[in-house]
C-alpha cells in the first residue's frame, strides 16, 4: 500500500494532466486525447488499488472525470 502523501502527490500530477487534457480539448485539438484519458483512467484504476482507503474516492473522481472527457471526444 502506498503512503498518503505519495498518493496525494500522484493525485495533483493526474489532476494538472487532466487540466491539460481539457484545454487541448477545448482548442479543438480531439485526435489523440480520448486515448490518453483512457491510459490515465487506467493507470489511476492501478493507484486506486494500492492507495488507502481515505484516498480511494478522489481517486475515483479522477477516473470519472477521465472518462467524461474521453467519452466527449468520442461525439
Amino acid at each position: 500500500m502506498l503512503e498518503s502523501s505519495a498518493v496525494d502527490r500522484e493525485v495533483i500530477a493526474y489532476r494538472m494532466k487532466l487540466v491539460a487534457l481539457i484545454d487541448r480539448f477545448m482548442a479543438g485539438e480531439r485526435s489523440l486525447i480520448a486515448i490518453e484519458a483512457q491510459a490515465h483512467a487506467d493507470a489511476l484504476v492501478c493507484l486506486m488499488e494500492e492507495a488507502p482507503l481515505a484516498k480511494r474516492p478522489k481517486i475515483d473522481h479522477l477516473i470519472d472525470r477521465y472518462e467524461s472527457l474521453r467519452i466527449n471526444c468520442s461525439n
